[in-house]
């Protein structure tokens, strides 16, 4: 069950671009929606945004023209203060949906992260789309489709097959490609919440992907 793609990129320098895949998973509640990262936010840079009671409302990634959507810390969930906590719109994005029940808890989409909030919880869970991805079967799809190279590819990457990879086979695939780099440390020591771990890395000609838990950068 797939949804529309959106796909949008941005020129970070000259003719060297990196742009960032994020997918959200498909399910009863959720379709896939293909997102860019660039290095500022997204959205209209014309459009409006303001505080609102217990929020912000932003119409830069609305769903059309003059039509926001709010993030808020209504009913004692704190989306809100989280969404500021871990960066605002410069880190992850303007949000792309209302909130809405997923597995029983009360998530809402942004450009560049899906917010999951538990009863219970102290802080929001950032999804791991691509993770989720890989467990449900779609590496495939996604490297046929897309070019993202799948987590246990050995062409890939030598640590791939592992449940988990060093810190410093991460790191080094982070740092194989210098606007790479610099496009997943932008949000600083946010990165690792916001992107999550480094899972691949395929390195074709002059074209670089790295697949992380949450997002693939593409260099080309």
């Amino acid at each position: 069950m797939m949804a529309n793609v959106c796909n949008t990129e941005n020129r970070i320098t000259g003719h060297m671009r990196v742009r960032m895949l994020r997918w959200i998973a498909t399910s009863s509640t959720l379709g896939i929606l293909l997102l860019l990262a660039q290095s500022a936010p997204l959205g209209a840079t014309d459009a409006r945004d303001f505080d609102v009671e217990n929020g912000h409302y932003y119409e830069q990634a609305g769903p059309q023209l003059g039509v926001g959507l709010v993030v808020a810390d209504d009913d004692g969930i704190p989306l809100w203060r989280e969404f500021q906590r871990l960066g605002g719109s410069q880190s992850l994005g303007y949000p792309i949906s209302r909130r809405y029940l997923c597995d029983e808890a009360v998530c809402q989409a942004f450009e560049r992260a899906i917010f999951k909030w538990v009863p219970g919880a102290r802080e929001v869970e950032l999804l791991s789309v691509f993770d989720w991805l890989h467990r449900s079967g779609q590496d495939a799809w996604l490297d046929e489709r897309w070019g993202i190279p799948p987590w246990d590819a050995p062409e890939a990457t030598a640590h791939s097959n592992r449940a988990e990879t060093d810190s410093a086979t991460q790191r080094a695939m982070i740092d194989a490609n210098p606007l790479v780099k610099s496009a997943y440390d932008e949000p600083g020591a946010l990165a690792p919440v916001v992107y999550g771990s480094a899972r691949a890395i395929r390195v074709t000609g002059a074209q670089t992907v790295l697949r992380t838990q949450r997002a693939v950068f593409v260099q080309a």
